[in-house]
């Protein structure tokens, strides 16, 4: 098909086709979403704090993370409570306890 008989919105493989919104993962999942989050998996926290996700278990086992929560079978840490323990200086659980309980008090 030369130009002038070709339909106006036909695509024909030369032009570039606009990007979607927002990109999918190979999962299937959004991207870029992060700041819609309210509950971290292990894998968004891991991303987070720049650690494997084998090591944000580790840390939680020795109790240097916060407590997360279940749902249902899901693992997932509150977002607002990492973003306070990180901006405490991620202290251990025990005393991210106390910082936590200080606060409640005033």
């Amino acid at each position: 098909m030369t130009d002038s008989t070709r339909p106006e919105n036909a695509y024909t493989g030369a032009e570039p086709i606009a990007a979607p919104h927002q990109t999918r993962s190979p999962t299937g999942r959004r991207r870029g979403v992060d700041d819609e989050q309210l509950a971290l998996s292990a894998t968004a926290l891991a991303n987070r704090l720049g650690i494997s996700r084998a090591h944000v278990w580790k840390l939680l086992s020795l109790g240097r993370l916060p407590a997360p929560v279940r749902l249902g079978r899901a693992v997932r840490w509150d977002k607002r409570v990492v973003d306070a323990w990180l901006a405490a200086g991620a202290p251990p659980l025990s005393q991210w306890e106390r910082i936590k309980q200080a606060e409640k008090v005033r």
